[in-house]
């Protein structure tokens, strides 16, 4: 029998709200509180990220340390999820059908300031509320400040699936270009993030001689660029992610 039944079987208890019983059946032994997640109104894979064992997982590991996040506080307690610009929703999507998730994807416009000019960007987030992910996540080396913090799990990954993390890492922060004229060109092949995760790009790609540089030098952070170029070296290291 449920406390809303409760208040109104009993006469003397018809004016009381059931909300207010919770703390005297709690205290009596006469109610338990159900965990969090028991009663999330969405759903998600719970043990998604409890063993990294194939290239999916391997993928949204290194995407999520590139642009994912966790959140430990307020409604998002023991949450994780991800925010990219709407052209990008496709990633989202996938994410979410990969971890069988029915939490819905919210579209929002995002307006900043950056030395001195405002950009207005359509963004869309998908927030996730799983204790057993969101400690999966940190058992993975994810802390609340992965921007300053990250580095790759790779004592967790598999090596044959170490290319697949790479490639998750890369298709979150990223990039592919190319330069000069149509007959004379360049690729470039560049990777971003803290100084910890551009040391072990490079030396799982075999380039510990390329130099790191700054990528805001002025704002003295742990914010380094990894910058590979060359048609051959780009093409081999592509070839190999993908």
């Amino acid at each position: 029998i449920g406390v809303t039944e409760i208040c109104r079987s009993v006469p003397s208890l018809n004016a009381r709200k059931p909300q207010t019983l919770y703390p005297l059946l709690i205290k009596q032994g006469l109610y338990k509180k159900k965990p969090a997640d028991d009663i999330r109104r969405y759903s998600v894979n719970d043990d998604y990220f409890k063993n990294i064992d194939d290239e999916h997982k391997a993928y949204w590991v290194g995407f999520m340390i590139a642009d994912g996040f966790l959140v430990n506080s307020g409604h998002s307690k023991e949450s994780f999820g991800l925010n990219l610009k709407t052209d990008d929703i496709e990633a989202v999507q996938a994410f979410k059908k990969d971890l069988e998730a029915t939490y819905p994807i919210h579209t929002y416009t995002d307006v900043s300031t950056f030395d001195g000019t405002e950009y207005v960007c359509s963004m869309s987030k998908i927030v996730m509320k799983s204790k057993k992910i969101f400690h999966d996540l940190m058992s993975l080396g994810f802390t609340l400040k992965k921007s300053y913090e990250a580095k790759l799990p790779l004592n967790k990954i598999p090596d044959h699936l170490v290319k697949h993390l790479v490639r998750g890492y890369f298709d979150g922060d990223g990039s592919l270009s190319k330069s000069g004229d149509k007959k004379w060109h360049t690729y470039d092949l560049k990777f971003t993030g803290t100084k910890e995760v551009m040391e072990q790009i490079r030396h799982i790609l075999s380039k510990d001689n390329v130099k790191l540089s700054d990528r805001y030098p002025e704002r003295d952070n742990n914010n380094r660029s990894l910058n590979l170029c060359g048609d051959e070296q780009v093409y081999r290291i592509c070839k190999w992610m993908y």
